[in-house]
Formats: C-alpha cells, structure tokens, sequence
C-alpha cells in the first residue's frame, strides 16, 4: 500500500517563504532564480497533492503537466530575469577581467606579454627580466601610476592606477581585479576581455582590451590616461589613422578635447551593458 504525503502548514509556509525571500533580499539573480525554481517545485507537488481531482490524476499525467507548466514558466521568465542580471552586471562597481589574479609561479611569469596602443601598429616589448626579478611597468606615467603586465595561467595580468585631473581615484586594476570609484567614474562598460572607464565628465580614461590567444605573443590593446593630483597628466592613444600610436601631456591648460579617446562601447551601460558599438546584443 503506498504511503501518500500530505504537507503541513510548515511545509507550506517554508514553500511560500523561499518564493518570497527573493523579492525583499538582496540577493543577486545568480541566487534568486534557483530559489523560485525550488519554491515552484514545492508548489507543484503540494497542489498536486492537496487538489483532489489532480492528486487522483495517473503519474505520467502529472509529470506531464509539471513538465509542461514548468517549460511556460521557464519561458515567460527568461527575458525578465536576463534584463534583471544584465542590470546587475552593469551596476557592478568592481569585476574580473580574463584570468583576474591567476599568476604563473614558473619562469615564464618573468616574460611581459606585449603591449599594443590600440588596434595601432605601435607595440611595446618589454625586455626579460633576469632570473628571480619580476617584470618592470610597460610606463609609469607617475610614481604611483603604474602601468604593469604580467603573464597569467589564462592571459595577461594588468595593473594599474587611473587618476582624474583633480587627483581622485576613478579605477584601480589589480591583476585584473578591477573596481571603479562613483562620483569620479560617470560610467564603465565590459565584457569578459574588454573594459572601458568614463570618469565623471564623460570622456573614455582607460580602454582595455587582453588578447591572450594572439600570435606571436598574448596582447594588452591600452588607451589611456593618467593624472597626478597636481594637475599633471598624460594620454596614451591611437593616431585617428589608426598607423600609430601617440602620448600626449595634459595639464590645466592642456586638456586635448578635441583628440579624446573614442568609446567602444554604448552607453548607458544599464542599457546596453557588454554591448560594443555597432553590435546587436539582441
């Protein structure tokens, strides 16, 4: 004789808290969505349960319907929950790049990856270290503004410090762990490989790009700027031709407006986030 089940008023209320708790938690939808899934299972096989015409129902029938309502629901609630994660990645104030933090422990680890100014033909090798000295910075544009890469165990590892013009910090990257700076970074946008940085006046202050499966050897693609908090500062960018790469000095009077680095991506990124220019993320 089989043993039928029937739920408690605990058990119920334990299936419509895990409904529940989403909505009022902040929890990201990596979290959510496994929550309602269960609470959804819980209430299918309470109703099925409880409701006397459908708990008299043949076992193939009910999973057949259980099968077919759960795929209506998977359905219905595909978009607005990948609209909901997309809002939560583009709100992010700090991620990682390909690779963040995974350092070679080997000799290779002493070899830096080369640098590219943007799709330039300008490229940067950085000359090998001896054995047991790390890596030295690609440029350091002031003291504490490094620009270093690395070789990691999935691409290169980029560190770095960006600085607006009044001296606050908008972004740090920490073997690419990054992390922006709200009121001083108006914007970011990303993907896996690419990041890209406003500060608060809107103007592009780091465009970065890894390329780790690139021949000869992996690739760093930069456009940047750096400043001190005395006003001083230097841009790295593209020529607009795209054949070169150049550096330019910034200062209170010298701002360049009219040769900025251009966006990559589109803005605003909680509308368009991971999205580059001229690419349909529908």
């Amino acid at each position: 004789m089989a043993v039928q089940w029937h739920p408690t008023i605990a058990e119920i209320g334990f299936a419509v808290l895990l409904a529940l708790v989403p909505w009022g938690a902040s929890l990201p939808v990596v979290w959510k969505s496994p929550m309602w899934f269960v609470a959804w299972l819980l209430a299918l096989h309470i109703l099925f349960t409880i409701v006397p015409y459908l708990a008299g129902l043949p076992v193939v029938v009910k999973l057949s319907l259980c099968v077919g309502l759960t795929g209506f629901l998977i359905a219905c609630s595909y978009f607005p929950l990948r609209a909901l994660w997309r809002e939560e990645k583009a709100a992010s104030l700090e991620g990682d790049l390909l690779g963040a933090g995974e350092v070679f422990n080997d000799d290779k680890a002493r070899v830096a990856p080369w640098v590219q100014i943007g799709d330039s033909d300008s490229i940067f090798v950085m000359v090998p270290p001896k054995p047991g000295e790390q890596p030295q910075p690609y440029f350091q544009p002031f003291p504490d503004a490094e620009f270093r890469v690395e070789f990691g165990k999935k691409g290169p590892l980029v560190s770095t410090v960006i600085r607006d013009s009044e001296g606050h910090t908008v972004l740090t990257i920490d073997r690419n762990h990054w992390k922006v700076y709200p009121p001083f970074c108006q914007d970011k946008n990303y993907t896996e490989n690419t990041l890209e940085v406003l500060d608060s006046s809107g103007h592009v202050v780091l465009q970065l790009r890894l390329l780790p499966q690139s021949f000869p050897m992996p690739l760093v693609q930069i456009q940047a700027e750096w400043w001190d908090n005395q006003g001083n500062g230097v841009r790295i960018m593209r020529t607009p031709g795209r054949k070169n790469g150049q550096l330019s000095p910034l200062g209170p009077k010298i701002t360049r407006n009219e040769s900025l680095i251009k966006p990559v991506f589109e803005y605003p990124s909680a509308k368009h986030w991971g999205e580059l220019i001229g690419q349909n993320s529908n």
